[in-house]
């Protein structure tokens, strides 16, 4: 009987299991009316004593009437946990759609930089077969000037052997030419003597 009486005084008290005890109707309603002063009260287990089905649903009855007592107390605090969780859910949301957009700009920057980086391979391949046709025209400059180079040689080689063979031919002219003189000259000493008169 001594427990029964702090279920009214000890508002933290809200189960007691008093099973298999030996307990009576007596005990019943006491606890009875004990339990229908904290509304707090919320479980209290009489399985196994000598106690009727009927008081035992009568004090059910109670506790179900404190339960209803404490969802009806707690909904302000549901409604302020509902509350905190719709602003969540709002900032859960903005983050998403903050999420989401930078997503896009990601894949906006990514898809230029893959832009970007395509023209500068294109431009890579660019400046690759311009060198290469650059590098190919000096290789075919280098091998023209190799072959002018050989044919002015043998150009030199071949004015070398004419102008030889032009000083050679002057100098047997000049030798002509002097043999000729001399010739003439003699026969003008000839004439000159043949032609003077007798005294």
């Amino acid at each position: 009987m001594e427990i029964l009486k702090l279920i009214p005084k000890c508002e933290t008290l809200t189960h007691l299991d008093l099973s298999d005890n030996e307990l009576k109707e007596k005990f019943a309603c006491v606890a009875f009316q004990q339990v229908a002063q904290n509304r707090n009260f919320l479980s209290l287990k009489l399985q196994g004593n000598y106690i009727s089905l009927k008081r035992i649903r009568d004090i059910e009855e109670i506790l179900e009437k404190n339960k209803d007592h404490k969802r009806k107390v707690n909904i302000p605090k549901y409604e302020e946990e509902l509350i905190k969780l719709e602003a969540f859910n709002k900032i859960y949301e903005n983050t998403e759609n903050m999420f989401s957009r930078l997503k896009k700009e990601y894949e906006t920057e990514k898809e230029l930089f893959y832009n970007q980086e395509e023209k500068l391979d294109k431009l890579k391949v660019k400046d690759a077969t311009e060198e290469k046709v650059a590098q190919e025209k000096k290789n075919a400059l280098k091998k023209e000037d190799i072959k002018l180079h050989k044919e002015l040689e043998q150009t030199n080689v071949e004015y070398n052997e004419e102008k030889d063979k032009y000083d050679k031919t002057v100098q047997k002219t000049v030798l002509k030419i002097g043999l000729i003189m001399k010739v003439i000259q003699r026969l003008q000493s000839e004439c000159k003597y043949r032609c003077l008169p007798f005294s």
